[in-house]
This record gives structure tokens, C-alpha cells and sequence, in this order.
């Protein structure tokens, strides 16, 4: 069985309803605190690190800012795990940031699932090092308080999710082109060693994925969840010196639902991704993007032939 198999079987059970509200609200100064969350270890071997409120009357304010509105609105985007909220103002819906939470206290994350705030923190602050380059349009990190919240933006264009009509095929075709593009972009900024982005700790590309994997097995078998783990361990064995072909850890955004992109309607030009919290130094391949990849997104991506690869690509 393919790890991406066992991802699918091993699901975590969603958060309860969180009420959706609209705001309309002129924000008073505040003033801003930080803080780091170290690397997260299972909830199953310690308690889960206290969560901050956010600072409501702060992050309006610094949204306002972005916005150039005295007036902005909050509405609850559905289907994420961590809790998304678009801020925007309603004259102008095509601009806004995005406010995420952490899930609700009750919802059981697995192992990956923990730190995606402090994750994208640091993946948007590696991109704005990058600026330099202005290839793609990313957003930017506006507030972050590890336990509480990440405040990102502002975008400028539409979320695919929100779309009332369906893409013609040649408008689906441009918008994945421009998405490999994007995923092309991201991959351009390596690091010596494979991992998490804040504590990068393996030198191999085949030691970093088996520990991924065990902590899959693991959480699998904390549920409860019958697989093939003796099956899972066989294949990985076998692919092991496929796996040590990989010389050079990438930024990579292990997952990115299809339609987690803000893009301009007009020209197909993606202006960001709605979530970078699943980012790792790793094998680009290993991006949920490659197990689905379109022929528009190979052609902005570009080439990535050979035996290894193709193997990469189904485990």
C-alpha cells in the first residue's frame, strides 16, 4: 500500500460546527505579541499547548491597514481542519486576508496535522526573502502567534472554491499551467537537509520519508485502523535507494487542495495559495500535486522524467 493510500485511510474526525459572523468593525490600536511553538510531539505522549485567544481588535486593525477600509467583514470559509476566516471589505470582496485558528480543542489531529501555523509562518517568510525575484505573486505574513493565530494576505482575486460556474477546458488547462508554474517557483528554494521547515533534521531524502511514514503507521494504529503495515514496511524497503536518489531538499507543499488557489479571473494568473501550512523540505514529487498533476500543470511545471521519479511519484 502507497503512503498516499494510508494518508487516505487514516482520517481524523472534522471539528464541531464554529458560527460563521459578520463584523463591521472600526478597529482600535493595539499593541502586538510573539511567540514560537516548538516542534510538536504527538498529542498521544503530551498535552496539547494552550491556545491564545486572538487579539480580535488587533488583527482588524492590521487587516484594515492591508485593505485600505475603515470597515471590513468576517466570514467562516468551510472545509478546512484549522479554522480559515476571510476578512475583506464589502465594497471590494476581490481583496482580503486570511485569518486561520487553530482547530477546535476537541478535534484530533494526527501527526503532521500540528505546528501548520508556525509551519506557514515560516514558509511565507521564506518566500519573502525571495522577493527579489518576483517571479509569482505570493502573499504575505502579516501577524503570527504560534498558538493562536497566522493573519496572511492581503490576496487580490478569487478563491477557486468560490466560483459559481465550472472552468471551461481551456480556462482549467491555463489556471493549472499557472499553478505548476507556481509549484515550480517554490521548489527553486532548497535547504541542506530534509523535514520539517523548522527543524530540518535528515541528511536523507529516504530517512526523512520513513519517519513520515512510521509516524502514518503510528497514527493508524492509535485509531485503530487496520492496514498492511508489515506490507507498507516491505515497500518501503524496496524502494529505499529510489528514495536516496533525492540529493537536495525543496520547498515543497505536501498539500494543496485544487481548489485552495487565489487567482485573477481575468488572466488565469495565480496570485497565491490559500494554504502553505503543509510545506516540508522534501522531494517536489512528493506534492499532492504530482499524484493528480494535469497536463497544463506539467507544462508550467516542467519536466520531471526518469524511472526514479515515476516510482517517486506512487509512493
Amino acid at each position: 500500500m502507497s503512503l498516499a493510500a494510508a494518508c487516505v485511510a487514516i482520517t481524523s474526525p472534522c471539528p464541531p460546527p464554529f458560527p460563521t459572523h459578520m463584523a463591521t468593525c472600526r478597529p482600535q490600536p493595539s499593541t502586538r505579541t510573539a511567540s514560537r511553538l516548538p516542534a510538536t510531539i504527538s498529542p498521544h505522549m503530551t498535552p496539547k499547548p494552550s491556545v491564545r485567544t486572538p487579539d480580535r481588535t488587533a488583527i482588524l486593525r492590521i487587516a484594515s491597514l492591508a485593505l485600505r477600509s475603515n470597515s471590513v467583514e468576517i466570514n467562516r470559509l468551510d472545509d478546512h481542519l484549522y479554522r480559515f476566516f476571510r476578512i475583506s471589505d464589502p465594497s471590494n470582496p476581490a481583496a482580503f486576508c486570511i485569518l486561520k485558528c487553530p482547530p477546535a480543542p476537541n478535534a484530533r489531529l494526527l501527526r503532521h496535522e500540528h505546528d501548520r501555523l508556525s509551519t506557514e509562518s515560516h514558509a511565507l517568510q521564506l518566500l519573502a526573502r525571495r522577493k527579489a525575484v518576483p517571479l509569482i505573486q505570493c502573499p504575505g505574513l502579516m501577524d503570527h502567534q504560534a498558538t493562536s493565530f497566522t493573519l496572511v494576505g492581503p490576496y487580490a482575486g478569487s478563491l477557486v472554491c468560490d466560483l459559481d460556474t465550472p472552468f471551461s477546458p481551456a480556462s482549467r488547462r491555463s489556471l493549472d499551467r499557472n499553478i505548476g508554474q507556481h509549484m515550480r517557483y517554490l521548489n527553486t528554494i532548497t535547504n541542506p537537509t530534509f523535514g520539517s521547515l523548522q527543524r530540518p533534521q535528515y541528511r536523507s531524502w529516504a530517512r526523512c520519508f520513513a519517519a513520515m511514514l512510521l509516524d502514518v503507521i503510528r497514527d493508524g494504529e492509535d485509531g485503530l485502523v487496520s492496514l498492511p503495515y508489515g506490507e507498507v514496511r516491505n515497500q518501503l524497503k524496496r524502494h529505499w535507494d529510489c528514495l536516496d536518489e533525492v540529493e537536495e531538499a525543496r520547498l515543497t507543499v505536501v498539500e494543496s487542495p485544487s481548489d485552495g488557489v487565489v487567482f485573477d479571473e481575468r488572466t488565469g494568473e495565480v496570485r497565491g495559495l490559500l494554504d502553505y501550512g503543509g510545506s516540508v523540505w522534501a522531494d517536489p514529487v512528493f506534492g499532492d500535486y504530482f499524484v493528480r498533476a494535469s497536463e497544463g500543470f506539467m507544462e508550467g511545471y516542467g519536466s520531471v522524467d526518469g524511472e526514479g521519479v515515476r516510482t517517486r511519484r506512487l509512493l
